[in-house]
């Protein structure tokens, strides 16, 4: 497959803690899913780094920093706040409003995980890989 000879690196944006932020990723990782020729993968990273942007906003009060880095046929999508706020995977709130952020990020990235800066925060980061076609 052609697309896995795209150079891919890693991308980076800041953003600060404002409601417009989820929007702002949400186009800067569509932008780059489509520069890396991975169309594919870009619905799901947009929706996922939209949840995890939103949680830093909402539970961080935090400017946030994503990186987008990308080698073959696999991107991670990390988010970095300066919480030490570890997320916890919650359940739906009984009104039905929140607590499906990670449970969609668990159920749509390969992998994801949190890791912590102590001092300054932490990333929370999935990954996805390009299926080979059959």
């Amino acid at each position: 497959m052609q697309d896995h000879a795209v150079q891919r690196g890693e991308e980076r944006l800041h953003l600060p803690a404002h409601p417009s932020a989820p929007t702002s990723a949400r186009s800067f990782v569509a932008g780059v899913m489509t520069r890396w020729g991975m169309d594919e993968l870009a619905e799901t990273a947009t929706l996922l780094v939209s949840e995890l942007v939103t949680n830093a906003i909402q539970h961080a009060s935090s400017e946030v920093d994503i990186v987008v880095a990308g080698a073959g046929s696999a991107v991670r999508v990390a988010v970095h706040d300066h919480s030490g706020r570890v997320p916890l995977r919650l359940m739906t709130d009984a009104d039905g409003r929140g607590g499906r952020g990670l449970q969609l990020v668990e159920s749509l990235s390969d992998a994801w995980g949190v890791d912590c800066s102590p001092g300054d925060g932490k990333d929370v980061w999935f990954e996805m890989t390009l299926q080979e076609p059959a």
